[in-house]
């Protein structure tokens, strides 16, 4: 019975968590350049996710699947571009992030909403400084044209300044998503990137917002039925306490 009371808890306990990432991902689904975030591994027992109302079953899960919970990863899919009217907006297709240079250090990202703060200096919606690849920051002045190639390489009234530092990394896993969204090298190392940047584009979240709807309605689904199991576990354990009192 403890064996079973426990699956049911710990069905809620995953079926939270998912419902936790469904609700960020919806949350950032117009965030430019969002990547999504799963679950590794989220599954469910069939018997644990067998409900009995009414004398009708219903089953949620799979005869051969185990509950299991563990970190979530993010999905690095390529987000759709779409069109705008500002020089500073510019979107990567194919892999690869942007630098950008905050006093915390550099962070990597797919956002591309770039804009020019009080000083002329091309900044995220953060404050952080759009690199160049020697590190070096872009200043546009008052009035000056603003260009940048396929292959990043900036222009400023004409002028060549620099190629924006674009990267991609051998190993994905090996980066850690701040508070931003925004992403830090825990360790991967950092490559050249051959993406094509495109600008006066943004490369859209990659958050498919009616999956993550029908996902929504999934976990509501496991997440009831194992309440419901967890009640009659309740209700049972309680009337056996009743039986065994009776002397």
């Amino acid at each position: 019975m403890m064996n079973g009371l426990y699956k049911a808890t710990a069905a809620m306990v995953v079926a939270k968590a998912r419902q936790e990432l469904v609700a960020s991902n919806v949350a950032n689904v117009d965030t430019a350049g969002f990547r999504k975030q799963v679950l590794s591994e989220e599954v469910f027992s069939q018997s644990l996710m067998m409900t009995q109302v009414g004398g009708k079953s219903t089953g949620l899960g799979d005869t051969d699947a185990k509950t299991a919970l563990r970190a979530p990863v993010t999905d690095f899919s390529q987000g759709s571009v779409v069109s705008t009217d500002s020089p500073y907006h510019m979107a990567i297709t194919g892999e690869g992030f942007f630098t950008v240079s905050t006093a915390a250090g550099d962070r990597y990202t797919r956002s591309g909403d770039f804009r020019l703060d009080g000083e002329g200096f091309v900044v995220d919606g953060y404050g952080g400084y759009l690199a160049l690849g020697d590190g070096q920051r872009i200043n546009v002045p008052a009035d000056a044209s603003f260009a940048v190639a396929e292959d990043g390489t900036v222009t400023v009234e004409g002028n060549v300044v620099g190629r924006l530092n674009i990267v991609t990394f051998a190993r994905m896993d090996g980066l850690l998503r701040d508070n931003n969204g925004q992403f830090i090298d825990a360790g991967a190392a950092s490559l050249p990137s051959g993406a094509t940047l495109l600008q006066r584009h943004l490369e859209r979240s990659n958050v498919d917002l009616g999956q993550e709807m029908i996902e929504m309605i999934m976990v509501n689904r496991i997440f009831e039925g194992a309440q419901r199991i967890v009640q009659t576990y309740d209700e049972l354990m309680s009337k056996a306490k009743e039986i065994g009192s009776v002397r």
